[in-house]
């Protein structure tokens, strides 16, 4: 079943999902940057293979490089629901992958809708287990949606009257729409459902009233198209490359950001499981993937006795194992300079700036209540896309650091406040402000370039650096931007305020 829109408002865009299945089991897992895959594809069909440019977090409830939909670092957004009328292509000489794994091949290797539509038409679905339709998004607000339909792919492309998908093929969802006799009352329960939750979507971008742009009017708009076996429900952010998250079992939402992952291949690949949180805050536990991890999460999804009752399927262990293990067959790969400088080119105009708020403890507990908006604060220090930047050659690290340097470009641990105004917010006491303060007064112009590499920002994907950037026009605004902080920081010291960095 399922369901998934696409929606734009004034300062954002952002992609919508109900998963509905019979089966709770769901994690997300994140996907390295730079490997060699082969698709899971049996013989005599010849698999895919390429190299993976982006990295990525997916959803799945099959396990890893299986995803029900994801994002990856450049913004594009792949999301899928069941379409019975569904025909993949015939044979014809193209290589093959999955109709899931079509989703992470895509994820992996394109950046914007335009580049999936036009990779998508070098491979061909094959070895399928479930009949499927697309919505594909991406950063600059493109959307498209893609089905199979008598062994043919199908594009509907933006701008669109509804970008909606259940599990009717658009143009027979739209067409029963616009007629307006709502004939689908007539129609058995499965085509019903799927129409009544079409309907009920597709009224938001008729309903002039209708203001959507946050994430709680999103997840009403969900609700409203709900089912019993409704699992999760999530929301991509694109703007803010974000996912607001809440599952059958948890209904608080949670935010998972893309910047608190690194998709270096040198560093491990991470998993959490979606029906699992931890503490008051209910946060997501995230560990080291491993190949036990997967197939707990595949053995559990083909071992349900639900679902085995239902499809009637007879998966052999050793399929399971083989499947479990798939990932680990990947290999490292030297791409070439042009690909490895696509994801920068395009994060070079993103808009994630980060920001310096002077608060008292008056105003942080009014931010915390919702009384205050960060977005009605004056910001006192806006430096733009160099928080990165600062913070990798401050700490050496993309998000971690210790103090009192960490505190410069706050971005981890116990300096993090919650989600409030939509925003991630690090706060900083008025002592550790002065303890940051002192330590970039004490760091010397030697010192600083000592600990910058603009080789090191490029080989660790810091961001927004390209490799044209020239090494000492790049450390002269770094220079500047210290300047501007120590400037913020001394004189935040002197009147007994502290600090909330974000992250817009």
């Amino acid at each position: 079943m399922s369901t998934a829109f696409a929606v734009k408002s004034q300062e954002n865009f952002w992609v919508c999902k109900n998963q509905d299945v019979i089966y709770d089991g769901v994690y997300l897992f994140t996907n390295q940057r730079g490997l060699q895959k082969t698709a899971l594809i049996m013989p005599p069909s010849l698999p895919a293979s390429w190299t993976s440019v982006y990295g990525s977090l997916t959803v799945s409830q099959v396990g890893k490089e299986n995803p029900n939909g994801g994002i990856n670092e450049a913004g594009l957004v792949i999301e899928q629901t069941t379409l019975w009328s569904t025909h993949y292509p015939a044979e014809d000489g193209l290589p093959v992958v999955s109709e899931i794994q079509w989703i992470q091949y895509l994820l992996d290797t394109c950046s914007t809708v335009d580049e999936a539509l036009e990779a998508a038409g070098r491979i061909r679905i094959d070895q399928s287990t479930s009949q499927l339709h697309y919505l594909i998004a991406d950063r600059t607000g493109n959307y498209a949606i893609v089905e199979f339909l008598q062994g043919h792919m199908c594009v509907h492309s933006a701008p669109l009257e509804a970008p909606v998908i259940t599990n009717t093929a658009y143009s027979d969802a739209i067409r029963e729409l616009e007629s307006g006799q709502n004939v689908w009352s007539q129609w058995d329960d499965y085509e019903k459902n799927s129409m009544d939750r079409f309907s009920c979507v597709a009224d938001i971008y008729t309903n002039s009233g209708t203001f959507l742009d946050n994430p709680d009017a999103l997840f009403k708009v969900l609700a409203s198209a709900k089912r019993e076996d409704t699992v999760f429900s999530l929301i991509y952010d694109l703007q803010r490359m974000e996912v607001h998250l809440i599952t059958s079992k948890y209904v608080k939402p949670v935010v998972i950001r893309m910047i608190d992952f690194i998709f270096e291949q040198s560093s491990l690949a991470q998993v959490a499981n979606l029906q699992c949180r931890s503490g008051e805050r209910e946060e997501l536990l995230f560990e080291d993937y491993s190949a036990d991890i997967n197939m707990e999460a595949i053995r559990s999804f083909f071992r349900n006795p639900l679902l085995t009752s239902v499809f009637k399927w007879a998966i052999p262990d050793e399929l399971i194992q083989y499947m479990s293990q798939y990932p680990d067959s990947f290999t490292s790969s030297t791409v070439n300079g042009e690909q490895q400088n696509q994801l920068h080119r395009r994060n070079n105009g993103m808009g994630m700036s980060g920001r310096y708020l002077v608060v008292t403890k008056e105003l942080v507990e009014s931010i915390k209540s919702g009384e205050v908006s960060v977005h009605d604060c004056a910001v006192d220090l806006d430096i733009d896309k160099m928080w990165q930047m600062l913070q990798f050659t401050l700490n050496g690290n993309l998000v971690e650091g210790e103090p009192p340097l960490g505190y410069v470009v706050p971005l981890a641990g116990k300096q993090y406040v919650g989600n409030y105004s939509d925003m991630d917010l690090f706060l900083l006491s008025n002592e550790q402000v002065l303890e940051a303060y002192m330590a970039l007064e004490q760091l010397t112009p030697e010192e600083l370039k000592e600990r910058y590499s603009l080789d090191q920002m490029i080989a660790e994907g810091v961001y927004p650096v390209m490799e044209d950037w020239d090494a000492e026009e790049t450390f002269q605004e770094i220079v500047q931007t210290v300047d501007d902080v120590q400037a913020l920081f001394q004189a935040t010291a002197a009147s007994g305020n502290g600090i909330i960095f974000y992250v817009f």
